[in-house]
């Protein structure tokens, strides 16, 4: 037992030897605080370390049931969502089933609307440009992401192609849309539509021709809807309808008093007029 002493004074030495010198202060300290309180004695040790041995395994023993419990409840929960399985896989199969009825009652009469208006507008488009369709772009299964794809062509001998800022020309672009929107009209039901500049960017030949197209079809029928064209400027002997109304509107502070000038009373009824 003295040599067992002797080489743990040895080995508590050479582990002192290891430490700095505030680390040794600490760990004399607390050893004279143990002694004092007569607590570094084997039995105490002992008892310290069945005490730590204690707590190790009661928190080893907490950790295992943890799990355990953890396991029984993820095993639950699956078992559960197993058991729901056949119902779901039924419900989406009829949710389906109806879907695809569903899908298959409204996609031709969708077609069919989209064939009217490929129709209007390729026939119009051709008096702007060189030839125009109307495509419906159905290949994905998300419905929320079928689209119209308006194909275009400009010059001779040119394939269709998708309408694009890149390929396109800001006129041509403009009169595409005019020639579009005017296919709508009558398929829609909407009170009125307003378009503004449409005719910004076009040369005076397409502007003739689009402002024409547009005036036929909002004059063809009663009941239609409304057709507001707003634009800063016009040209002079455009195609103009009985069904049509021109609106002047001279305002700001620089207009002029209409009372004193009968040449702006000429431009259309009093009651029309803003100031």
């Amino acid at each position: 037992m003295k040599q067992e002493a002797k080489r743990a004074m040895e080995e508590y030495r050479d582990y002192l030897l290891t430490l700095d010198e505030t680390v040794t202060a600490q760990l004399k300290d607390l050893v004279n605080k143990l002694e004092e309180e007569e607590k570094l004695t084997i039995s105490q040790i002992e008892m310290d370390q069945d005490a730590l041995k204690s707590k190790m395994k009661l928190k080893k023993h907490s950790a295992d049931l943890s799990s355990v419990n953890n396991l029984k409840k993820n095993e639950y929960e699956i078992s559960k969502l197993e058991d729901k399985i056949p119902q779901d896989e039924k419900e989406v199969a009829e949710l389906t089933e109806e879907l695809d009825a569903t899908v298959s009652e409204w996609k031709p009469k969708l077609e069919q609307i989209i064939s009217v208006i490929a129709k209007d507008f390729g026939d119009n488009l051709a008096k702007v440009a060189s030839a125009g369709d109307v495509q419906l772009d159905c290949d994905s299964p998300n419905y929320a992401e079928w689209k119209l794809k308006i194909m275009v062509s400009f010059r001779d001998n040119e394939e269709l192609t998708q309408l694009n800022a890149a390929q396109q020309s800001g006129g041509e672009k403009s009169a595409t849309t005019a020639v579009f929107l005017n296919s709508l009209q009558g398929l829609t039901n909407t009170p009125f539509r307003i378009v503004d500049e449409i005719n910004q960017g076009m040369d005076s030949n397409n502007e003739r021709l689009i402002h024409k197209l547009i005036v036929e079809k909002a004059c063809q029928a009663r009941g239609s809807s409304q057709y507001f064209l707003i634009t800063p400027k016009l040209l002079t002997g455009l195609h103009y309808g009985d069904g049509m109304t021109v609106h002047c509107i001279l305002c700001g502070k620089y207009a002029p008093p209409y009372e004193d000038t009968t040449e702006f009373l000429e431009m259309g009824v009093t009651n029309k007029f803003c100031a």
